[in-house]
């Protein structure tokens, strides 16, 4: 595996100007990666029919053969096979030419379902499409890695949307800067395209690097990068639409903030208001950056962010260390402004609200899609991984899924499309699903918030309708 201090630049197909771009997906598991690989890639390529594949962007997981989770939270990477699949697809992609070919380790999503298990989910574009794809270091300063997406972008002809493939240390990281990565990719992006971002799972075997994921560009895996698939094309349009699975319990102003922590809202502990209004009962414990969230209000937009540590009446953090800030603050994923209005959500702990949630967001961004006469070519889904978690948690998780199981997830999804798509036009061809659970993930917000109109949000679903007619 690679480690590398420099910028790889890039692969790329020129479009036919104006030509309509096609998107197809293409699933697939197998002892052999290889064999999976290849299974999956024939699979979206035959689909495109007679268009011409510009792209490949793929998700594989590849645990060792037998391995059995007791939990949703366990995995286990076979790093072999993974790279396996990994070379496949670029030798594929070689015998049909230059073909830009990028991906991630992490669990992807077609109309199968959410794929936990051993196999590789491919989305291939093809049509009148120009793509570009490229790898960049994740640099110490979050804004020199955006500059250098920057620098690969700009020029780029029509570019409408732009895939990111990382790992969790891009925003994890002590010290991480990711709302300046955001505002910088955002600010220095001329054309100012749609950017949609997915952090791979790391090895829970490598405990040095415990943030650490892999990259995949033309068949070489990479740590420590950020791997890039921009598609550009005049006929290209999205339509996100973002949704969560917590429902409102009350709200709140905060009155008292310092250094990144909420002091005081209302005026009163942060840490009892919290408890008290989100009807948290006498022993019940936080726990950190899991289910514990608030929204906070940006317009009509509201951004969701999680308790990531507090201070108790005893004056100890949710490590048991002493703590230098006031008794009962509470610190979120992201820092929260004095005058901020907080959302105090509870919920969110059963699979039928995270389900009909991610089914909410690809309604409405169908609807929004039909209103304005766009053809949809494709539903991306960029799911966070902490929802999958719950949802298996919470839908008879037994160790590992079976595939009914695992296509349960996407079954709301499946139906909601389908039926409206058959109110518009009863003969209309079902729609190409791809997405991939991520461990961090970017969207489109609607909204600036910390200088961005994409942000970083945890358990939220951005589902976007593409059309490429």
């Amino acid at each position: 595996m690679r480690q590398w201090s420099w910028v790889i630049v890039c692969l790329g197909m020129i479009a036919g100007c104006g030509e309509p771009v096609q998107f197809s997906t293409g699933y697939a598991s197998d002892v052999s990666a290889r064999d999976a690989a290849r299974s999956a890639f024939d699979q979206a390529v035959d689909a495109l029919g007679d268009r011409p594949l510009k792209g490949i962007l793929f998700a594989v997981y590849y645990p060792p053969a037998g391995f059995a989770p007791a939990t949703p939270e366990q995995y286990s990477i076979d790093t072999d096979a993974e790279v396996e699949a990994a070379e496949e697809i670029a030798k594929l992609c070689k015998e049909r030419g230059i073909v830009p070919n990028v991906g991630l380790r992490g669990r992807g999503i077609t109309r199968e379902g959410v794929h936990l298990g051993r196999g590789i989910s491919v989305l291939a574009i093809g049509g009148g499409a120009e793509v570009t794809a490229a790898l960049v270091p994740i640099k110490p300063d979050r804004n020199d890695t955006a500059a250098d997406l920057a620098k690969v972008l700009n020029g780029r002809r029509d570019l409408k949307s732009v895939f990111l493939l990382g790992e969790m240390s891009l925003n994890f990281a002590p010290g991480a800067d990711a709302n300046g990565f955001a505002s910088t990719l955002c600010k220095e992006v001329s054309s100012r395209p749609l950017f949609f971002y997915a952090g791979g799972m790391n090895d829970p075997a490598e405990t040095e690097d415990v943030l650490g994921g892999v990259q995949f560009y033309d068949g070489e895996a990479y740590t420590g990068g950020l791997a890039m698939l921009a598609i550009g094309s005049p006929r290209v349009r999205l339509f996100p639409v973002s949704r969560h699975e917590f429902q409102f319990a009350a709200t709140g102003v905060v009155t008292g903030a310092k250094q990144g922590w909420v002091t005081t809202i209302d005026n009163q502990s942060a840490l009892s208001v919290y408890r008290k209004r989100r009807g948290m009962v006498r022993g019940e414990r936080l726990v950190p950056d899991s289910k514990y969230p608030v929204a906070i209000r940006v317009g009509s937009r509201r951004y969701v962010t999680m308790v990531v540590d507090w201070v108790a009446q005893n004056g100890r953090d949710s490590r048991g260390q002493k703590s230098t800030h006031p008794a009962g603050s509470i610190r979120f994923r992201q820092p929260v402004e004095a005058g901020s209005v907080l959302d105090i959500l509870s919920g969110g702990d059963d699979a039928i609200s995270i389900s009909a949630s991610v089914a909410a967001a690809a309604r409405r961004s169908l609807d929004t899609a039909l209103d304005r006469s766009a053809q949809p070519g494709l539903l991306w889904i960029s799911e966070c991984h902490q929802r999958i978690s719950r949802w298996c948690h919470n839908s008879g998780f037994a160790g590992a899924l079976n595939p009914a199981e695992e296509a349960l997830a996407l079954q709301a999804v499946r139906q909601t499309i389908d039926s409206r798509m058959r109110m518009d036009r009863p003969d209309a061809p079902k729609i190409p699903i791809f997405g991939i659970v991520g461990m961090g993930t970017l969207a489109p917000f609607g909204a600036e918030y910390n200088r961005a109109d994409h942000v970083f949000q945890q358990n939220v679903a951005t589902a976007a309708i593409v059309s490429g007619q």
